[in-house]
């Protein structure tokens, strides 16, 4: 059977509600009070400052800094140095 535009269009709805639901686990909000009124998502970092990105972007963004605070925990973990590390 061949593949249906309706099940690759439930497919795509999918993948973006769950794209969306691990942006806002990961801080982000969804917002039109931007510049222009575009629909972005917000992120205030640590340091205080405040990005406004669209979704590809915003994922990508929320992926490299859930990478660095896991190297961040790993690094700060004494289970992970010393003769028994893996």
């Amino acid at each position: 059977m061949a593949t249906t535009f309706l099940e690759v269009y439930e497919a795509m709805m999918q993948a973006e509600s769950l794209r969306d639901t691990y942006l806002r686990e990961g801080g982000w909000k969804h917002t039109c009070d931007t510049p222009g009124n575009y629909w972005l998502w917000e992120k205030k970092l640590p340091d205080g400052r405040t990005v406004l990105l669209d979704a590809e972007d915003a994922y990508a963004y929320q992926h490299r800094l859930a990478a660095d605070e896991e190297d961040r925990l790993t690094a700060a973990d004494p289970r992970s140095h010393g003769p028994d590390a893996e």
